[in-house]
């Protein structure tokens, strides 16, 4: 599956990623929670504020990608 153009605000997300591709997507104060990443490419996308928790980010892959704000939280 391939998501593009897409806004994403205080939005929380509880699925699996897995071996999806976002391009030009923006994450602002999202929650990601036992998230499965592995093998996910984010192209042009912006993560602002966002929190990962207990997620898989194996084989994550962020191109030209930021995690901005310096709120970007990852907890285990």
């Amino acid at each position: 599956m391939i998501v593009s153009h897409s806004l994403y605000f205080e939005h929380t997300f509880e699925v699996n990623l897995a071996d999806q591709t976002f391009s030009h997507c923006e994450f602002e104060q999202c929650e990601f929670i036992d998230c499965d990443f592995n093998n996910s490419q984010f192209e042009n996308c912006r993560f602002i504020g966002c929190e990962f928790k207990n997620c898989n980010l194996a084989a994550l892959g962020l191109r030209y990608t930021s995690l901005e704000e310096g709120r970007c939280f990852l907890k285990v």
